[in-house]
């Protein structure tokens, strides 16, 4: 299994706002389990990080949700990131994912 952390670089109540929608919405997505995780400790926050546990097939699983998600969205800049590494995707909307992915095939 592997961990990919999805941020929102927006500040800290937004990215709280954006990370909890998401989180909602792929709630029930098939073969992944999520949680969201403080950047800082020390912060009066749920967690602006989103974190994605998931086999690899779950990966078109999520691609899809987040770019549905996304549709409703724009000007979103996210970083999606795990122990491989990580790519900043800035200004996206959902026309864009299947960009991002490609760049991110490099952490799955």
């Amino acid at each position: 299994m592997e961990s990919l952390y999805l941020h929102f670089d927006t500040p800290l109540a937004d990215a709280n706002k954006l990370a909890e929608d998401l989180q909602s919405y792929l709630a029930n997505t098939q073969q992944i389990t999520l949680a969201r995780i403080k950047d800082n400790d020390n912060a009066q926050d749920f967690g602006a990080t989103l974190v994605l546990v998931l086999g690899t097939p779950a990966i078109l699983a999520i691609a899809k949700g987040i770019q549905t998600w996304l549709s409703k969205r724009n000007n979103i800049t996210i970083t999606i990131k795990n122990s491989q590494g990580e790519v900043v995707a800035s200004g996206i909307s959902g026309k864009d994912i299947p960009k991002v992915f490609e760049g991110a095939e490099k952490l799955i």
